[in-house]
C-alpha cells in the first residue's frame, strides 16, 4: 500500500513519523498526556506552511519544538498542574472542616453581590478572567478587541477588590 500523499508529493505518513520522533524526544514527562495533541498540531502546521510540497527534517523538528512550546505556554496561562503519580500518594485529605466551608460559601458570595455592582462589560471581562480565560480568548468570546479586554480586567479587578474591602474581605 502507498503512503498517503497530499498534492505535490508530500508523504504525510513519513512526516507523521519523524513528527512523532521529534515530540518524543522533545516532550517533557510531565505532558506524555498530550503527545498525541502535539503531534497533531504540529502536524497541522506543516501541512499548512508547506500545502503538500516538499518538507526538510530541520522544519518538522522546529514544528514540533514550536508545538510543544505552545503547548506548555498555554498550560501555564490556564495554571494546570499535572498530577504525578508518585506525588498523588503523598497527598492528605484536605477536606475543608464546616467553618472553613462556610467562610469560602460565605466569600463566594460576597464576590457574586461584587460583581453585580460592576459595569456590564467589565462585570462580563473579569467572570471570563476569573474562569481562566486569557485576554485573546476572552476578546474571541466577546468579540471586542484584546486591549479592550484588558482594560475591562484591570478596572473590573480594581472595583471588585474596592468593593470586598467595604464588605472587610481583604487579600
Amino acid at each position: 500500500m502507498a503512503a498517503p500523499e497530499v498534492s505535490g508529493g508530500l508523504d504525510v505518513t513519513a512526516v507523521h513519523r519523524t513528527l512523532t520522533r521529534a515530540v518524543r524526544a522533545v516532550c517533557p514527562r510531565r505532558l506524555e498526556s498530550e503527545r498525541d495533541d502535539l503531534v497533531q498540531g504540529a502536524m497541522a502546521r506543516v501541512l499548512s506552511a508547506t500545502r503538500g510540497g516538499e518538507v526538510n527534517a530541520t522544519y518538522v523538528w522546529k514544528a514540533a519544538s514550536c508545538a510543544l512550546l505552545d503547548e506548555v505556554r498555554s498550560a501555564r496561562r490556564r495554571h494546570e498542574v499535572p498530577l504525578e503519580e508518585d506525588a498523588v500518594s503523598g497527598i492528605r485529605d484536605r477536606t475543608p472542616g464546616p467553618d472553613r466551608a462556610l467562610g469560602a460559601h460565605a466569600l463566594g458570595v460576597a464576590v457574586r453581590r461584587c460583581l453585580g455592582t460592576l459595569a456590564t462589560d467589565r462585570r462580563r471581562a473579569v467572570a471570563l478572567h476569573v474562569l481562566g480565560y486569557t485576554p485573546r480568548e476572552a476578546a474571541r468570546v466577546l468579540d471586542w478587541s484584546t486591549k479592550r479586554v484588558s482594560n475591562c480586567v484591570f478596572r473590573g479587578l480594581v472595583d471588585l477588590r474596592a468593593c470586598l474591602k467595604t464588605k472587610g474581605i481583604e487579600p
